[in-house]
């Protein structure tokens, strides 16, 4: 009879436990409700227990330059070249971009004089390997570029219009300035959103005469992470499509280049002054040079894959 009672007494007070600790989960349930980790338990639950919400962050991201802002590039790039299915030329080039904002319209549009600082390259073709080149035409050439906040340009010149003269990378190059929306000013984009712009124009920093663009980019971004060296910053990636052309008509010279480029890549925002800080572009270009004086014209392949790093950001204070 005793073990018998013993039994009763142990379940009574199991019970007893139990029913608390309901009523403390019922107490605690907003606690549950917060919980951002995923769990197998939660997941495959049913439709009574609480699920996390996922945490969204929300960007209000464009170019923000003020008067005398300096950006340095470090750029590293790795070339193969083909011209008519022959041997390729293969080379890796060091250079240093500077961007400076020059001033700013009363619209609103920043005036970015942008140019090659220094360059160097390594270049191997054929039996010659690792032939050093540290000089290219277009060096210390400055560019004027007017952009507004979204990177739409407005206006370009170079104020030599009658140079001859091409980027060290050729005339369609991956290019730092990406229009980032076409139509929306403001430009809020939320984690894992995506969206699209289509857009034409001139790129005067790859060369003069200026070769001409007809893009679309696809955009799509990833949130924030960390980067040690370079801190945290917005994670963005893309992908890019494009047809381009470039003529050069002279007396001696006639030439037409087109290609068809198909680019992606990420890009690592400063989100405090809303800048490029760490850009990474690879581009195949399917090529067709015609020569109008000798009248042939042959295909070549350009593969580019290059990193743009900011070495320095110099902001003017007043």
């Amino acid at each position: 009879m005793k073990l018998i009672l013993c039994f009763c007494l142990l379940l009574f007070l199991c019970s007893s436990d139990c029913f608390s600790q309901n009523r403390l989960l019922q107490k605690n349930d907003s606690i549950h409700q917060q919980f951002i980790f995923p769990s197998p338990l939660i997941e495959n639950a049913g439709s009574d227990i609480p699920r996390p919400k996922p945490i969204i962050d929300t960007f209000n991201f464009k170019y923000n330059f003020r008067v005398g802002d300096t950006l340095i590039y470090v750029v590293q790039s790795k070339d193969s070249i083909t011209i008519d299915y022959g041997p390729p030329l293969l080379r890796i080039r060091f250079e240093k971009i500077m961007l400076t904002c020059d001033s700013i319209t009363p619209s609103g549009n920043f005036i970015i004089k942008q140019q090659l600082a220094d360059f160097m390259s390594r270049e191997s073709y054929l039996e010659e390997r690792n032939v050093a080149r540290n000089t290219n035409p277009w060096l210390n050439i400055p560019v004027y570029i007017e952009i507004d906040t979204m990177g739409m340009r407005h206006n370009q010149y170079n104020e030599d219009s009658l140079m001859l003269a091409m980027s060290p990378a050729g005339p369609f190059r991956p290019f730092i300035l990406l229009p980032l929306n076409a139509k929306d000013s403001t430009n809020i984009k939320h984690t894992g959103e995506s969206w699209m712009i289509t857009d034409s124009g001139y790129i005067f920093e790859n060369g003069m005469p200026a070769p001409v663009f007809r893009y679309s980019l696809y955009y799509r971004i990833l949130g924030m992470i960390d980067t040690l060296d370079l801190g945290k910053s917005l994670k963005m990636t893309f992908s890019m499509t494009s047809q381009s052309a470039h003529r050069v008509n002279t007396d001696d010279v006639k030439m037409l280049t087109t290609a068809i480029n198909n680019a992606g890549g990420e890009i690592y925002w400063d989100t405090i002054n809303w800048i490029p800080k760490y850009y990474i572009h690879t581009i195949e270009q399917r090529l067709t040079i015609e020569d109008r004086i000798n009248n042939y014209k042959v295909p070549g392949f350009h593969y580019i894959y290059t990193t743009f790093v900011l070495d320095k950001f110099i902001r003017r204070e007043f």
